[in-house]
């Protein structure tokens, strides 16, 4: 990581160093980024989906129903996956700055943890 890396690239890595230091269970590491403008939900990840639908389950919580989950296999797969989102966000030009947002980012990042299963 350089000096001036920003949180996310950090909590990449810190969870991957922690996965790195357990071998008594197995882990998935999931990358979802989603971008909300002019009140459309947008896969950054899939700039094709447009205004994806949030619905909420009991059971499982608020989810986004057709963005697309990246599996992270190491910590630089987050950083293509950063560039890949950021191109697509939505920006233009104000007086104050020529590559404004227009729009609010999300990034999800997931992980599931699950006992390794040990031969006998």
């Amino acid at each position: 990581l350089t000096p001036t890396c920003g949180v996310m690239p950090r909590c990449i890595d810190d969870i991957f160093s922690f996965i790195a230091s357990d071998t008594q269970h197995e882990y998935k590491v999931s990358v979802e980024w989603i971008q909300t403008y002019q009140d459309a939900v947008q896969d950054l990840l899939s700039p094709s989906s447009v205004n994806l639908q949030i619905r909420e389950c009991p059971d499982n919580g608020v989810f986004l129903v057709g963005s697309q989950s990246h599996e992270l296999a190491k910590p630089s797969d987050f950083a293509a996956l950063s560039k890949k989102a950021e191109r697509s966000r939505v920006t233009a030009l104000t007086r104050m700055n020529a590559h404004s947002s227009r729009s609010h980012s999300c990034c999800i990042v997931t992980v599931a943890k699950r006992r390794t299963l040990t031969q006998a």
